[in-house]
């Protein structure tokens, strides 16, 4: 018994596969953008600040290169995780939370946000080492939710009739100019 998918449990006139200008025209785009904007803004700059982190902090150098180690370790298994447990929560039974039946997939791009949110308070307020790698970890790992989570939500929410161009929106065109500005 598989539970039904976010787009299989939408209104009938939200079903319609929508083109990048009608996703555009929705609330829900521009949310997403929003939450995938900023987990992946402060995934860059872990990223490319580590060094300088470490050294503000002074800690001893060989925590930059440890610390980025576990980021990136924690990044990749995010994204291996998420898009099996967010599959596997479609049919957890969530009666008592007054939901149907399973976890809308959206729902984890909050776990995400949550799960960086708390990184970065931790890492803002890290006086050792250990704290430090720790929180970059976690930042590791909301930064890694996202990228699964784009690619099955955008084709669940907006359909797949066009889904190479509306994720490209989110992927190749919106989220690549963060790395250069």
């Amino acid at each position: 018994s598989h539970a039904p998918s976010v787009r299989q449990t939408l209104q009938p006139s939200e079903l319609e596969d929508r083109n990048l200008y009608q996703m555009l025209r929705t609330l829900p785009a521009w949310l997403m953008a929003w939450t995938c904007v900023i987990l992946v803004g402060a995934g860059t700059i872990m990223t490319n600040n580590m060094g300088q982190m470490v050294e503000s902090l002074s800690f001893p150098s060989l925590a930059a290169p440890a610390s980025l180690a576990l980021f990136s370790v924690a990044q990749a298994g995010a994204r291996v995780a998420t898009g099996a447990v967010s599959e596997a929560a479609l049919a957890w039974d969530t009666s008592i939370c007054g939901i149907p039946k399973g976890v809308p997939r959206p729902a984890f791009l909050i776990a995400a946000s949550v799960a960086g949110f708390l990184s970065h308070v931790l890492l803002a307020v890290t006086t050792n080492e250990v704290t430090f790698v720790i929180g970059a970890a976690f930042a590791g790992a909301a930064f890694g939710m996202v990228w699964p989570l784009m690619v099955l939500i955008v084709g669940e929410v907006f359909g797949t009739l066009h889904h190479g161009a509306n994720y490209m929106f989110y992927d190749g065109t919106f989220l690549e100019i963060l790395p250069y500005s």
